[in-house]
């Protein structure tokens, strides 16, 4: 319960510091301005916003902010594991948490990038750009953080067998059979 609590204190706190990131410059700077080429960064923040409300509520179904990853890495682990409900697993929770959080908070940099707008290519470069990195850091840590865990499960499962197996062998060499 403490560990939940720690948690989302963290994930408050990394919110309010990247909005006042994103706000800052725009208060700070003379040059800050909306353009006709603002839209372009709104229009991505809105249809952000969309997305983020249909992953919500779709959530139950899978995890659409890494909707990519799942063609081939939902297959793998689904391959070796138990028959539970994917969606209902502490290791899905856990993921779309994340996933969501980094989608939610990388949002008012849109806006931003509205104020800061010189030109249409200009604001549409700001917004794919932004867009393509949010994409592939949520995909980066869902993809590689479970294979990093799974490679540690499978590295000490492997040195608890070496350490099984020279028990067993010396008990052997004393003449206690097992």
């Amino acid at each position: 319960m403490k560990n939940i609590k720690i948690k989302k204190i963290i994930y408050f706190a990394v919110a309010v510091l990247v909005l006042i990131a994103s706000i800052l410059p725009i208060v700070l700077s003379e040059d800050a301005s909306l353009t006709e080429y603002s839209a372009v960064s709104f229009a991505f923040a809105l249809c952000s916003v969309i997305y983020a409300v249909i992953a919500f509520s779709q959530r139950n179904k899978g995890n659409l902010f890494v909707a990519g990853k799942h063609w081939v890495w939902r297959a793998l682990r689904w391959s070796f594991s138990d028959n539970r409900a994917y969606t209902e697993s502490d290791e899905y929770k856990k993921e779309f948490e994340l996933s969501a959080f980094i989608w939610c908070i990388t949002i008012p940099a849109y806006v931003s990038f509205a104020f800061f707008a010189g030109g249409f290519y200009s604001a549409l470069s700001q917004a794919l750009g932004w867009t393509l990195f949010r994409t592939i850091v949520i995909l980066i840590l869902c993809i590689a953080l479970p294979m990093i865990k799974h490679a540690r499960e499978k590295k000490q499962q492997r040195l608890r067998d070496e350490a099984d197996r020279k028990e067993q062998e010396r008990r052997e060499s004393m003449g206690k059979w097992n």
